[in-house]
């Protein structure tokens, strides 16, 4: 017997176990997968917790129909970022994951680590279509949200379990792409550049700043003191005078050279490690122009090539 879930609106071809698994690159969310299929792609607002929810899946159907999913969610104000409140949502998730679930039965649910984040694996049956369907997968905490990848196969499915574990040994995190906004920043001053999609534009806190950009704990800024005396030289000494540079480089962007400098420190009031890169470049007009990225120590690999590529889009007349 041949069929599609009920859940869902089944768009794709037909294809059955024999398909060919290809590896799927994903730089907004910052993943790689293999899958039997391209997965589709929904947004949704999570209102009783006030999270954006991204979610891929990959539809098979046939004989024995499946679908596999990777669900982001990144709460839109505060997230998750101390152990008993990462701990509190872990916990709970699998009886959420069941909830509306028909004869939903859990069988299982363990603390573990996935990809050294703090994760919990999770497996329970239900009934979908008087069939007895088994979901299963792992929910991990990351960049103050959680990514969830799992499977959904009948019970009596030979293959369900080697489905599954195709799909789980196959994830991998990977630094995130730099997606401009349709939105660039131009400032009266002459200094212009283009945030990545969906960070907020806080208000200013410094006079020397042009602009800040935030997405949760991590952020953007910009500055200038727009004294033409002041070269990124001078900032560099600054840095090392209070002992937080630890990688000085120079780098090309266009047609013009910017200093690299990267430096970390533990802010009063952080239980965190935070890295700053740092791009500067000279202006005979208006001086130095910073270009700051902010992130924890821990992922701050996640976000250096977005931090580097909006920091390519600055320019200065």
């Amino acid at each position: 017997m041949r069929f599609a879930f009920a859940l869902i609106a089944i768009t794709m071809p037909i294809i059955g176990m024999a398909a060919q698994w290809q590896r799927y690159e994903n730089g907004e969310d910052g993943f790689t997968v293999s899958l039997p299929v391209s997965p589709s792609k929904r947004e949704q607002i999570v209102e009783a917790t006030d999270t954006f929810l991204r979610t891929y899946e990959a539809v098979v159907s046939g004989d024995h129909p499946y679908k596999l999913t990777i669900s982001v969610g990144m709460p839109r104000k505060r997230g998750y970022y101390y152990e008993k409140s990462m701990d509190a949502f872990l916990d709970a998730f699998p009886e959420s994951m069941m909830r509306g679930a028909s004869e939903g039965k859990l069988k299982q649910s363990r603390r573990t680590t996935f990809r050294d984040m703090p994760a919990r694996q999770f497996r329970f049956t239900h009934l979908q279509m008087d069939h007895e369907f088994v979901s299963q997968g792992i929910v991990f905490m990351i960049d103050g949200g959680y990514i969830r990848v799992s499977s959904l196969t009948m019970a009596d499915d030979p293959q369900g379990e080697v489905i599954h574990e195709r799909l789980i040994n196959s994830f991998q995190l990977r630094a995130l792409s730099f997606l401009p906004s349709p939105s660039r920043l131009n400032d009266s001053r002459g200094v212009s550049f283009t945030p990545p999609n969906g960070w907020v534009k806080k208000s200013q806190q410094d006079p020397n700043e042009i602009a800040t950009y935030a997405r949760m704990t991590r952020w953007l800024d910009l500055l200038s003191t727009f004294n033409p005396a002041y070269t990124c030289r001078a900032y560099q000494e600054e840095l090392k005078n209070l002992g937080r540079s630890i990688d000085t480089r120079s780098v090309m962007f266009s047609d013009q050279s910017a200093m690299r400098v990267l430096t970390n420190e533990m802010p009063p009031g952080y239980n965190v490690r935070l890295a700053t890169v740092h791009y500067c470049l000279d202006s005979q007009r208006i001086g130095a122009v910073v270009f700051k990225g902010t992130a924890e120590g821990s992922i701050f690999w996640r976000y250096e090539r977005l931090f580097e590529g909006a920091a390519r889009t600055l320019r200065i007349q």
